[in-house]
């Protein structure tokens, strides 16, 4: 994979970027395994609602947060390359994604 080093970033923004990916996995994992039992998961159930409303504000959160960094380096972005921020190392790349 090739990837190039674009800038560190603080404690703060690794933290709110893995908050943002852990909920959103999480609602994930959650749609899929409840997705297969049409009685628990109905159109008009609260859960349903629930569930879409917490997808939909996440989705936004994490559209939020990357927009700030694909509009700073949107001159080095193109359909082929992604923005990716390592956690370990606090250190955001430009990576290649596969077609």
């Amino acid at each position: 994979m090739d990837k190039t080093f674009i800038c560190d970033v603080s404690e703060e923004v690794k933290m709110e970027c893995m908050d943002i990916f852990e909920m959103q996995s999480t609602l994930e994992r959650l749609i899929t395994l409840i997705a297969g039992n049409n009685d628990i998961l109905k159109e008009e159930s609260e859960l349903y609602i629930r569930l879409v409303e917490d997808y939909k504000e996440i989705l936004k959160k994490h559209n939020e947060f990357w927009s700030v960094y694909v509009e700073k380096y949107k001159n080095l972005l193109d359909e082929n390359k992604q923005l990716s921020l390592d956690f370990k190392t606090n250190k955001l790349y430009i990576i290649s994604v596969e077609q």
